[in-house]
């Protein structure tokens, strides 16, 4: 009885920030009412998708930049493809989580064989792989709007497509082996490795699930939007971001003992309600995306050097005046 309350009132806490935000932001601002709650609930959904994949990454220490050149190059294909050859809805679908789980597939080859740093090769296959989806189909993107596929962003569907990935999700890293030895590795690679556990292995398999994910991702942005284009430049960083802030958020708001996967949606709902208050606030869309980087950077820092904090702390506990005791005798 003890456990249980002590887990739902960690549970309790972390949707409790949300909460808290939002009424803050009814406060202060007179164009957010409780008609945008559904809204947020919705833009919600798709985001924890894509942080699943960074989950499993971000688990095991790997870094992954590429999720989002994965999931545009994914829709392009799959859903051209699917679309040519009149699969419909579930060749969109599958089609994009096959070229999905290719990409993911050649970056973990490729981590595999050389054992380069995943942010040098997922760095480098960012650009390949929008350099693709600029070049492929003539550089057009994929447009379905005018076929009656765009239907995963509507109720139900878009909660039943959702929480279907978000389970699998959950499945993969609680309750299979593969999934112990992804946390297992992320918390001391190299007593993983004397333990028996094949770390590389795990960490490559791990990028492919980004693939898997990103696919997945992709096929319900495209069946929700209709249109995909093509991004260079590191356009799709953005893509990244906002699903590595959901990430980030989700497990710092865990607090080492709540469901990471639950975690990641409301990771994901805060950085919703963070976008529509700049909106409101009337910044501009780019200067949102510059926000959310410089949020990431600064909220990495502190995740990659937890001695910053303890060196704040310190400095905090010298400022702060010391109590006086009373001595009685």
């Amino acid at each position: 009885m003890k456990r249980l309350l002590r887990v739902s009132g960690s549970y309790l806490l972390m949707f409790a920030f949300p909460l808290i935000l939002f009424g803050i932001m009814m406060l202060a601002f007179p164009e957010v009412t409780s008609t945008n709650i559904p809204s947020l609930f919705k833009q919600s959904l798709l985001p924890t998708v894509l942080a699943c994949g960074l989950l499993f990454n971000m688990s095991c220490g790997n870094w992954d930049f590429a999720i989002g050149s994965e999931a545009i190059l994914a829709a392009i294909i799959g859903g051209n493809l699917a679309m040519r050859l009149g699969l419909g809805l579930a060749g969109i679908i599958a089609g994009s989580v096959l070229v999905g789980i290719v990409c993911g597939s050649l970056i973990g080859l490729v981590y595999y064989w050389t054992k380069i740093p995943t942010i040098i090769v997922s760095i480098g296959f960012l650009f390949v792989y929008e350099c693709i989806g600029a070049l492929a189909f003539g550089g057009h993107g994929v447009n379905i709007s005018g076929s009656g596929y765009v239907v995963l962003g509507t109720y139900p569907w878009n909660i039943i497509y959702s929480f279907a990935a978000i389970a699998f999700a959950y499945f993969l890293l609680y309750r299979t082996r593969f999934g112990y030895q992804v946390r297992f590795v992320g918390s001391d690679i190299n007593i993983a490795v004397t333990n028996g556990v094949k770390a590389y292995k795990i960490k490559a398999i791990c990028l492919m699930l980004s693939g898997l994910f990103g696919g997945l991702y992709s096929a319900a942005s495209l069946c929700s939007n209709g249109v995909i284009a093509p991004q260079t430049q590191m356009g799709t960083m953005t893509v990244v971001f906002d699903a590595m802030m959901g990430c980030i958020v989700g497990m710092a708001l865990s607090f080492g003992k709540n469901n990471l996967i639950v975690s990641m949606f409301v990771g994901s709902l805060i950085m919703q309600e963070i976008k529509l208050a700049l909106l409101v606030m009337g910044v501009q869309t780019q200067y949102v995306n510059v926000f959310i980087a410089v949020l990431v950077l600064i909220l990495l820092t502190f995740a990659t050097n937890p001695q910053i904090m303890i060196k704040i702390k310190k400095r905090v506990s010298k400022l702060m005046p010391k109590r006086k005791t009373d001595i009685r005798i």
